[in-house]
């Protein structure tokens, strides 16, 4: 099997975007704690009694992640520069600063975490994270929209505070402060407050999932069977009328998957999208250049 120029250029670039497609891939950030060093930063702190390490037995992000073992209510604490920022008061930018992090539990409890940010050691604000779960959670929490209290720029602390239990926890892809599409953000059983406003109905699961039948549930009737089977048989020809096909048209089907034709669509369409919006004119002339060309390479 041979592989077009094109095929090659795709395949690299999709690996060097996407995380975790071959290998873990580091990505290195001053708002990004990804905790890949040997030792846990000097800027992490907990109390005595509490342990601090740095684990491979959970990742999300690269290859480890930091481990907390608690004594009741002690406090983890991050110290540097959160990178908060203010909403634009013009509406220009409709983005908000939202808290990201990704928690890993072995043993869930009917308990909550507290997230505090601080600033010169005075809390501006804060979220309590659900941590009656077991595996991975992760939280996009907006600073302005979805915390207690009123955030400031120049915060320089996150403290974690524990329970009233003894427990475990591991961190990973912790980002401090990142402007996000505040349209996007989803409540969950961790953190139920999130988007609290919204009526998307995409983002409302965790608001639906709380509802209760209004009617007596029942047994389906093998009448009302039929009747579903009859209504899915007529919704499946309003979806898709069987055709014929030409011997040319199956011809050009296949040309089109097999050059690629869709994949290198929807690659241009999404880096499209990030260039224009991070008004990159630079890498949206060379994004023209590799997708009418079809060597993909150029954005190498």
């Amino acid at each position: 099997m041979q592989f077009s120029k094109w095929k090659i250029g795709a395949v690299a670039l999709v690996c060097m975007l996407l995380p975790g497609s071959v290998h873990a891939q580091i990505v290195k950030n001053e708002r990004l704690l990804s905790f890949e060093e040997k030792q846990v930063p000097a800027f992490v702190t907990t109390a005595a009694g509490s342990q601090l390490g740095i684990s491979d037995e959970h990742y999300r992000d690269g290859d480890h992640s930091l481990s907390w073992t608690f004594e009741p209510g002690a406090a983890l604490s991050i110290k540097k520069d959160l990178k908060f920022e203010k909403k634009d008061p013009t509406g220009k930018d409709t983005y908000l600063s939202a808290f990201i992090v990704w928690v890993y539990n072995e043993q869930a409890q009917d308990k909550q975490i507290l997230f505090e940010f601080l600033k010169d050691g005075k809390v501006c604000t804060s979220f309590p994270f659900g941590i009656n779960f077991t595996g991975w959670r992760g939280a996009w929490v907006c600073y302005e929209r979805d915390m207690q209290g009123t955030p400031e720029e120049g915060m320089d602390e996150i403290r974690i505070v524990a329970p009233d239990v003894k427990g475990k926890l591991f961190f990973d892809h912790l980002i401090t402060a990142s402007k996000v599409d505040a349209r996007q953000q989803t409540a969950d059983l961790q953190v139920p407050f999130v988007n609290k406003g919204t009526t998307n109905h995409w983002l409302v699961i965790y608001e639906h999932s709380l509802w209760k039948p209004d009617i007596p549930l029942t047994d389906v009737t093998e009448a009302q069977k039929q009747d579903i089977r009859i209504m899915e048989k007529r919704f499946r020809g309003m979806l898709y009328t069987p055709s014929a096909l030409s011997d040319k048209e199956m011809q050009s089907i296949r040309e089109k998957y097999d050059k690629g034709y869709w994949l290198q669509l929807y690659l241009y369409k999404d880096l499209e999208y990030l260039f224009t919006r991070n008004q990159d004119v630079r890498s949206l002339e060379k994004l023209n250049k590799a997708y009418y060309t079809g060597d993909w390479s150029i954005l190498l």
